[in-house]
């Protein structure tokens, strides 16, 4: 609680203030869950969706679906405190893991599996996912085998901008 002012005060006697809760993250209202989209890199280069499910006894039916693409959030609207809830990555595009998940009122951790609502504070998710990187091998082969030369190669462009020179000999990669 933070003390606004005090209200009242009287000699030999306890001030009186007027005190308020004030949530950790003030951009959103108490006793909800918000779910992050975080991707690496970003922006996400392909703008794909991730989908996402939270289950929890004020959820319509008992859990909601929902996608989020990177940067993006969704929340839960108010939630009764001391209800158990849970949000996971239900679906995730091909060639991406998930690589952190951290869910937090600000103060204390909380497991997106399975966690109890807090009084008077919302639980942030913040999910994060890679890209799994292709790689290209190089091999270079020399006919007939005994020339031993060395040949010049240049990597360029894709979406991490690659720019690599290299240079390889007979069964080098």
């Amino acid at each position: 609680s933070t003390c606004n002012g005090v209200l009242e005060t009287f000699p030999r006697t306890t001030a009186k203030c007027w005190c308020e809760d004030t949530p950790i993250f003030p951009e959103i209202p108490i006793q909800q869950i918000v779910v992050r989209k975080v991707t690496d890199p970003s922006p996400d280069p392909w703008d794909e969706s991730f989908g996402f499910t939270a289950t929890g006894p004020d959820l319509a039916g008992g859990s909601e679906a929902f996608p989020l693409k990177n940067g993006e959030s969704w929340s839960s609207g108010p939630l009764t405190s001391g209800g158990t809830y849970s949000v996971v990555e239900s679906s995730l595009p091909a060639n991406w893991s998930l690589t952190d998940v951290t869910c937090t009122d600000g103060q204390i951790s909380y497991d997106p599996a399975g966690f109890v609502m807090p009084e008077n504070k919302s639980v942030e998710c913040v999910f994060t996912n890679t890209i799994e990187r292709g790689k290209i091998i190089v091999k270079k082969l020399v006919y007939p085998t005994d020339d031993l030369g060395t040949f010049d190669f240049a990597l360029t462009g894709g979406p991490a901008s690659i720019n690599k020179t290299f240079t390889l000999g007979h069964n080098e990669q």
